[in-house]
């Protein structure tokens, strides 16, 4: 089972939010610090999980499709999305088995 933590937060609303955010849009959707959630992104940056754009003073982040092991984290994060669902949701447990069965 996956650790929800801040990281996994932030990753999870950067592939849910694909579009550009800063620092402080992250902050405030996730209910974190401003200082947590900056050295979380700079450590996805250091790490190239995610992409910095920078526009005058402000940064930019967005997740780096192109990377690997972002793709790997996030094929996690919807893993365990889908699994925690099926716990709780009796319908939606129902849907998703109905589905697998015509998946490729």
């Amino acid at each position: 089972m996956l650790r929800i933590n801040n990281t996994t937060k932030i990753l999870s609303f950067l592939l849910r939010n694909i579009e550009q955010h800063n620092i402080n849009q992250i902050a405030r959707a996730l209910n974190l610090s401003v200082g947590s959630t900056h050295k979380i992104l700079k450590s996805l940056g250091e790490n190239k999980i995610i992409n910095v754009k920078e526009l005058g003073n402000a940064k930019y982040f967005s997740l780096n499709f192109e990377n690997h092991e972002a793709l790997k984290y996030c094929e996690l994060i919807l893993i365990e999305e889908k699994n925690s669902l099926q716990i709780e949701n009796k319908t939606a447990k129902v849907y998703i088995q109905d589905l697998e069965k015509y998946s490729t």
